[in-house]
């Protein structure tokens, strides 16, 4: 019967494991496996199939490989913190892949796949921001020390909130109408899916509309006794400054050049409104300044970072190379003193921009 089971045994073996069962079970157990490597016995493993309930003999050196290979197999255990503990860090600007930067050969499929890959992820994006925006909000009002791509978050995030809406609806139900949609109402694109060609054809719209606006402003400066001559370097637009004159004051400046001024920076307001909100435009360039010559970001911004940058100071980007509005960007610090300068000390400034349009990316 035990034959039949698969089981052979040897008399003397077995004798010898009796004699022994005294020395206790670990020296048996021993005995037993070192016979059984010497002598060839064989356990009938199909014992287990027919007796469910009895548990396979295994030699001790077979179950030690067994528990070595299980423990190298088994993942390791990470513990995740508590929601609540969580610290969400807001996603940062201009992180990812863009099929319309330069330098770039993509075949249409890949065009394709990039645009609905990064509009997926922008409105991931503007959603977690969405979610951080009051933390951030919360630290700045606290005294808090912010990055630049915090400081954006809180500036953007209101009228971000206002086109999610309708861009997350054309996303997910007509992604196909995506480009036709930002080709006829650019204006309703979260700036966290705003591509590089957006951002450069929105500038080159700013800045056609600009050259009428300078055209104006030669002549109201002609009509104050001042020429483009007297823009034209630093020490100009300090002694600028110093001159007690209406259009260098938001206080005192006409009706006229506060909606020049206002066009020029691209400032949304009418009326009487004009000059709190070109205040409040010129006080986040003073604040946005001072991060970015303290985060040291002037030569380290993105392309389209760079773009946006000029354009809300005034300085003309289509059609410049990216070395020439690093050099504008970085004279329009040195001229504001990195931020540290009021804000009403910026309208020499923006002055001068609308006088030296064309000039503005030189360095002066």
């Amino acid at each position: 019967m035990l034959q039949t089971l698969g089981f052979t045994a040897d008399r003397s073996l077995l004798l010898q494991t009796t004699r022994t069962a005294f020395a206790g079970p670990r020296v048996t157990q021993g005995l037993v496996t070192i016979q059984q490597q010497r002598r060839g016995l064989t356990t009938a493993y199909t014992l287990g199939p027919l007796f469910p309930g009895q548990h396979r003999y295994l030699p001790p050196v077979t179950q030690a490989l067994r528990h070595y290979t299980t423990q190298r197999r088994r993942k390791p255990t990470v513990t995740t913190p508590a929601p609540s503990q969580q610290h969400q860090q807001p996603q940062q600007l201009n992180t990812r892949d863009d099929p319309t930067l330069p330098g770039q050969t993509l075949t249409f499929v890949q065009k394709i796949k990039g645009f609905v890959s990064f509009y997926k992820s922008g409105l991931k994006e503007l959603v977690s921001n969405l979610r951080a925006a009051s933390a951030i909000r919360l630290r700045i009002e606290n005294g808090e020390v912010v990055t630049r791509s915090e400081y954006q978050i809180v500036q953007r995030s209101p009228s971000d909130k206002l086109r999610l809406v309708p861009f997350g609806f054309l996303v997910i139900v007509i992604p196909e109408l995506i480009p036709l949609s930002i080709w006829l109402f650019p204006g309703m694109c979260p700036s966290t899916c705003r591509t590089y060609s957006q951002v450069v054809k929105m500038a080159k719209k700013q800045d056609e509309l600009r050259q009428k606006i300078h055209v104006a402003a030669l002549e109201r400066i002609h009509s104050l006794g001042l020429s483009p001559e007297d823009f034209m370097r630093d020490a100009d637009i300090s002694r600028l400054e110093q001159r007690d004159m209406d259009i260098f004051s938001l206080e005192r400046a006409s009706a006229s050049d506060l909606q020049m001024l206002c066009a020029f920076m691209n400032v949304s307001a009418k009326g009487g409104a004009r000059a709190e909100a070109l205040g409040r435009h010129l006080e986040y360039l003073r604040h946005d300044d001072r991060l970015l010559v303290r985060d040291e970001l002037v030569d380290r911004l993105g392309l389209s970072e760079l773009h946006r940058a000029c354009q809300e100071r005034g300085i003309p980007s289509a059609g410049y190379g990216e070395g020439h509005l690093r050099i504008a960007l970085g004279s329009w610090m040195r001229q504001s003193g990195g931020g540290k300068a009021e804000a009403a000390s910026l309208m020499p400034i923006i002055w001068s921009r609308l006088v030296l349009l064309q000039d503005c990316v030189k360095s002066q």
